[in-house]
């Protein structure tokens, strides 16, 4: 039998940063693969004392929110960015209350960094958002979540949305 090559994710936890260089690379339209290796150093250095933890446990929704702080100064003059956190003091009823208040802010212009919980633990990017799924860019190949695998608490056989840990 063949062995599967092993991914992004398998060993690392680098997935924080792999979303936010890929919610990056979606809205500069254009990046080239240099742009993103050097917005990986940056982002690598400005973590400073995240690593080498990081590197195998990844980030906490708050340490990847400070991350994304250090983007504006990577691109001065050339975006203007800015990061909203839009659940992070709401509670929500159901998934279905997620993806309608979370399809307002999810457009050609504009991305969400999702936290995805038990049993994954893994940060993506929504690119855009039907009535029945997710649009993803993501670092270990998934492209596009139903809403039915979700749950917004642990419930075995479903990914638990951690929508407070939601970047936009």
């Amino acid at each position: 039998m063949k062995n599967k090559p092993w991914q992004q994710g398998h060993f690392d936890g680098l997935c924080g940063i792999y979303s936010l260089i890929n919610a990056m690379d979606y809205l500069h339209y254009g990046f080239s693969e240099d742009d993103c290796s050097t917005l990986f150093r940056y982002l690598v250095e400005s973590a400073g004392t995240q690593f080498p933890a990081a590197l195998f446990d990844g980030f906490d929704f708050e340490p990847l929110c400070n991350l994304a702080e250090f983007l504006p100064a990577h691109f001065k003059g050339r975006s203007k960015l800015r990061f909203l956190r839009p659940f992070v003091n709401e509670t929500m009823e159901d998934v279905e209350q997620f993806f309608d208040e979370i399809r307002p802010f999810v457009h050609e212009s504009s991305v969400a960094v999702l936290g995805l919980g038990d049993p994954w633990d893994h940060w993506t990017v929504c690119t855009k958002v039907d009535p029945s799924s997710f649009k993803l860019l993501d670092s270990y190949g998934l492209k596009r979540l139903p809403k039915f695998v979700f749950a917004l608490e642990n419930q075995k056989g479903q990914i638990r949305l951690d929508y407070r840990e939601t970047i936009v």
